[in-house]
């Protein structure tokens, strides 16, 4: 095992082990914004739960564990670098102020729950979902707000879970049989391509 050090501010704040921030390693801190080293690979389960976190620079993280950022009520934009294939339930939910997620090419799945109740896909900016993503899980980005979303799914058929986003929501697709089942289910309107 390599004990690396993540420098904050100049400071060495602490260590993380095997490439991975380590689970519940963050939770609760005031910490306003970190860069993730080159060399960290994934971030760890609830790592940065209920932190007041308002920037992160995610470096070349592979995995963003399951709730890893979840509670970051602060957190208003996140870039998900190309080097993220899977993006684990829950992992930025209850992320009141999330309203701006940039996707990059080499996500391929978003588990359940990901982005739930966070304002990603309001009326400000679309959800725009990269070619490369296979997989959208059950309940992804559907929030207690109830507004509806604008979504660019891949030119692509994509496996969609149950209800993936806010009923009424306006999805830009090549629409399938899974797509039309679900917009008369949750009254989707569906904008072909």
């Amino acid at each position: 095992n390599t004990a690396l050090f993540l420098i904050l501010g100049g400071e060495e704040v602490f260590k993380y082990f095997n490439n991975t921030i380590p689970k519940y390693y963050f939770t609760w801190c005031s910490i306003e914004h970190i860069s993730v080293p080159q060399s960290v690979k994934k971030i760890g389960g609830n790592a940065f739960y209920m932190s007041d976190i308002e920037a992160v620079d995610l470096g070349a993280v592979q995995e963003i564990s399951r709730c890893a950022f979840c509670g970051c009520k602060k957190l208003q934009t996140i870039n998900i670098p190309s080097t993220v294939t899977h993006i684990k339930s829950s992992a930025f939910s209850d992320c009141f102020n999330l309203e701006t997620v940039n996707f990059h090419e080499g996500l391929k799945h978003i588990s359940s729950l990901a982005f739930r109740d966070t304002s990603v896909g309001c009326a400000k900016k679309p959800i725009i979902i990269p070619e490369s993503v296979e997989e959208i899980a059950d309940c992804s980005f559907v929030t207690e707000k109830f507004f509806k979303q604008e979504v660019y799914l891949p030119h692509h058929s994509v496996d969609l879970g149950d209800k993936p986003f806010n009923k009424g929501s306006k999805i830009h697709c090549i629409p399938d049989v899974k797509l039309r089942e679900l917009a008369e289910e949750d009254n989707y309107k569906l904008i072909p391509y």
